[in-house]
């Protein structure tokens, strides 16, 4: 597959994604702007940890990050939070690319921690289990993201990056949230 079709074929899961928060969000009476914001965080922090273990960024890999998503990019966010012009051009500075993506993964941590909790309680209150629908479209999208600039042997493993790091913590959470309902569930019975 060509770069081009890999993008397309990202975007198209990432437009999916979007609908089925969008269904959730209905289905649980939520506010989609914020399942909307958690998810374009989570998704780009997600590929920019992707395209750090190689240790080399390429452009396109850049490009692919700063192009997938439709409305709450990550560097504009983050200039707002800090003050500071903040750009996706800064990452293609290979020696201080790691420093900046460790700052990067600092500033929204909290929004990440935020979007999880929200997504799980919204996902609690409904029928299908979007949780792992989540976790399987930014799968998708990290393959392809992996594939855009030719594999490297130190990417083999990039999964077990995603489900030690921000799928752990949506399992925990997750562990957390459904306990704590059951006790409230428990309470009142």
């Amino acid at each position: 597959m060509d770069k081009q079709e890999l993008f397309n074929k990202s975007y198209y899961e990432y437009m999916n994604m979007r609908h089925e928060i969008e269904e959730m969000a209905v289905e649980a009476s939520i506010n989609k702007d914020k399942l909307y914001y958690g998810y374009d965080v989570i998704l780009q922090l997600s590929l920019l940890e992707m395209i750090a273990l190689d240790n080399t960024i390429s452009e396109i890999e850049v490009e692919f990050v700063s192009k997938i998503i439709d409305d709450n990019d990550l560097m504009k966010i983050l200039s707002k939070k800090t003050g500071t012009k903040i750009g996706w051009s800064m990452l293609k500075n290979k020696k201080d690319s790691k420093k900046f993506l460790h700052q990067v993964k600092s500033a929204f941590l909290m929004d990440m921690v935020s979007f999880i909790s929200l997504f799980i309680s919204t996902d609690y209150q409904t029928r299908e289990d979007y949780l792992n629908r989540l976790k399987g479209n930014i799968y998708l999208i990290c393959q392809n993201i992996l594939e855009v600039d030719g594999f490297d042997p130190k990417e083999k493993d990039a999964y077990k990056t995603l489900d030690k790091t921000i799928f752990k913590k949506m399992d925990d959470l997750k562990k957390i949230t459904y306990k704590s309902e059951d006790i409230k569930v428990g309470a009142v019975s």
